[in-house]
């Protein structure tokens, strides 16, 4: 499910899952409120979090990361935030989800919430990334226009 969130001039396409828009609307209608101004009221609360910047090593090692484990598991792509973590366990988890998030926006990676959430174990829960309208990020995907550039061999499928 695709919406905008306008601020002025400015329009930012916001990609959520059905069940998670019915929530924003169901809240809007509730609280009197557009849900544009819910939009850019989480997306502006989410912005001007502090996070320390990631280095372009720390990218380079993600994607490498993100890589080398999706040689061993074979998920389709799909590397969960646990298993991400765990090969890179010596990177705080701040400094990761900024990262993961920068990464994320340079379209070189997709973070993909977890359709349901209630059946993730509390470590895994606590494993998950949060994005501005709350969404559980639990999978993350390197895109395949830059799978030759973060460290994966071929590239090309």
């Amino acid at each position: 499910m695709l919406a905008t969130a306008k601020r002025g001039k400015v329009a930012t396409l916001v990609r959520m899952p059905k069940e998670l828009f019915e929530a924003v609307r169901e809240r809007a209608f509730r609280e009197r409120r557009s849900i544009n101004a819910l939009l850019v009221e989480a997306t502006s609360r989410y912005m001007e979090q502090e996070r320390p910047a990631p280095t372009p090593d720390l990218k380079a090692r993600i994607l490498a990361a993100i890589a080398a484990i999706n040689r061993q598991v074979r998920r389709f792509g799909l590397v969960t935030l646990p298993e991400l973590r765990a090969a890179l366990e010596d990177v705080d988890r701040a400094t990761l989800d900024a990262a993961l998030l920068e990464l994320g926006a340079e379209r070189q990676v997709q973070l993909v919430p977890h359709d349901h959430v209630a059946t993730l174990s509390p470590e895994e829960r606590a494993a998950c990334v949060r994005d501005p309208l709350g969404q559980w990020l639990f999978w993350v995907r390197q895109i395949e226009d830059h799978a030759g550039k973060g460290g994966s061999e071929g590239g090309s499928r």
